[in-house]
């Protein structure tokens, strides 16, 4: 799992590149440093600091049995981290009301984020 890319990945958004968007990134920059400095993390690094440590310390007594429920309410990395902290694969349990899902999300990502084996929603 990687962080956040770096300025260079800008570059790959459409639009114009100038204006605003420097100056918001910009602005992100100084708040990373300040960050980092303090050695903080945010609400928006939080799964990612997690995932981070359990590469580095694995827990030593991963749970047996997991049941998640509205799961549609997870993102992929959220669940992703389900997976990790659990040693029993076959006896993890996810529910959730796909119907309900971000209307955003495309059908690409609706699919990714379905458990093998169900279908439509």
């Amino acid at each position: 799992m990687q962080g956040l890319g770096a300025k260079e990945s800008l570059e790959d958004l459409p639009g114009n590149k100038r204006g605003n968007r420097d100056l918001v990134y910009d602005l992100f920059e100084l708040y990373e440093e300040h960050r980092l400095r303090l050695n903080a993390y945010d609400l928006s690094d939080v799964i990612f600091n997690l995932w981070s440590r359990l590469e580095k310390y694995p827990l030593a007594h991963p749970l047996d049995t997991m049941f998640v429920d509205e799961t549609q309410d997870f993102t992929q990395a959220e669940l992703s981290l389900f997976v990790r902290v659990c040693a029993g694969k076959n006896t993890m349990f996810f529910s959730g009301d796909f119907p309900t899902l971000v209307p955003l999300l495309t059908h690409h990502e609706l699919e990714n984020s379905r458990p093998s084996g169900v279908r439509g929603g």
